[in-house]
């Protein structure tokens, strides 16, 4: 029977040892500066870029210069989706008139903007955008434009309308964008070479609030391993309960305290 008590708590401190580890690396990896932000922004922002160039490119050649009203309605279904999956919306003009638009996200004129360069950061009314611009004044004044959507920034949030970030770039809601960049290693750039904008935070460091659930979750579960194998490790060595009682009191004391001291695990003092 003793031997079986004791088997049953070095299995149980042996769980939570590996338990703690995993949770102990998801917590350490889970740290992540401006700079690796940016990184990570960067990265996904330049694959939307791809899908943004191809589709921009895919609508130029559809548009009729003569009936711009005939563009494939299969592709222009397809753009309309667009938005709604990439966060990309796709605008055409001729002769600085709106012919097409695949959404109406954005209640501006993209002309008037005056943009120069084929990929820039803008601001419009309604948030934060990368503007890529096809334009051929010279042969049929034809210009195309594809806004990726960066952040949203309302003057006004409600339930509805709300100051965030795409998903997708996995930037937390307290990142500002900052133009021109003025911190090389807090820039984001395009697919194309040229810097688009700099993020900046208060907080050294950022916790993914996911990883930070699953870290916390996992050391919970660590905890009650091992109040388990103390129990029985308890049982083992004294027969009074009392005893036994004064043996965990003084294990979670003594591991509390230790937790306290040395901020194990970290994601439980943000």
């Amino acid at each position: 029977m003793k031997k079986s008590i004791i088997n049953k708590a070095i299995s149980y401190f042996l769980l939570s040892i590996l338990i703690g580890a995993i949770a102990y690396f998801i917590d350490l990896k889970n740290n992540y500066s401006t700079q690796k932000l940016a990184e990570i922004a960067e990265y996904n922002l330049q694959k939307k870029e791809v899908i943004a160039e191809e589709k921009l490119l895919e609508l130029r050649q559809s548009i009729k210069i003569d009936f711009p009203k005939k563009i494939n309605l299969t592709k222009s279904d397809i753009y309309s989706e667009l938005y709604k999956t990439e966060g990309i919306g796709l605008y055409a003009y001729k002769n600085d008139s709106l012919i097409y638009w695949s959404d109406n996200e954005p209640a501006i004129d993209l002309i008037d903007l005056n943009i120069k360069s084929f990929s820039e950061i803008i601001k419009l009314r309604n948030g934060w955008y990368e503007c890529l611009t096809i334009t051929n004044r010279k042969s049929d004044n034809i210009s195309v434009f594809a806004l990726i959507k960066l952040k949203t920034e309302y003057d006004f949030e409600n339930k509805y309308l709300k100051n965030e970030f795409s998903n997708w770039l996995k930037l937390p809601i307290n990142t500002e964008i900052i133009i021109p960049a003025n911190i090389a290693e807090h820039s984001i750039s395009s697919k194309y070479g040229h810097t688009l904008c700099e993020i900046k935070r208060d907080e050294t460091y950022y916790k993914d609030l996911d990883s930070n659930l699953i870290s916390c979750s996992l050391f919970l579960i660590c905890f009650l391993f091992l109040l388990i194998s103390m129990y029985n490790a308890s049982k083992q060595f004294f027969q009074n309960k009392w005893l036994q009682s004064v043996f965990l009191f003084i294990g979670v004391l003594v591991i509390r305290t230790l937790m306290i001291h040395f901020k194990i695990p970290n994601c439980f003092y943000l």
